[in-house]
């Protein structure tokens, strides 16, 4: 994640994305967990679907501790989501959480 949206996760913003102002919204909001497992980054990364799950997790408490409605993501869950890889990351983004 940190190729793009670097080490902190701030992103350079708008073309990539502040992963700790929205991982929040997108995780809660209708196909925002498609979405996170099927940016390119994350449809293509050379691991498991467990695996990939397991980072999205640490992202989504890493940057929003305080979320309680968060309902981790699993290895089948992604193995779901992962045979699509979005061609237009933004596009879909602003589908999800609007402009």
């Amino acid at each position: 994640c940190g190729g793009c949206h670097l080490e902190g996760g701030t992103g350079d913003p708008p073309e990539v994305p502040d992963l700790t102002a929205d991982v929040d919204r997108l995780v809660l909001a209708p196909g925002g967990r498609a979405y996170l497992a099927q940016v390119p980054g994350s449809a293509q990364a050379p691991f498991s679907d467990d695996k990939l799950a397991g980072v999205l997790n640490y992202i989504v408490r890493e940057f929003n501790p305080e979320l309680v409605d968060f309902a981790p993501f699993t290895g089948e869950e992604i193995a779901g989501y992962r045979g699509t890889t979005l061609l237009d990351p933004l596009s879909a983004r602003k589908q999800i959480l609007g402009p």
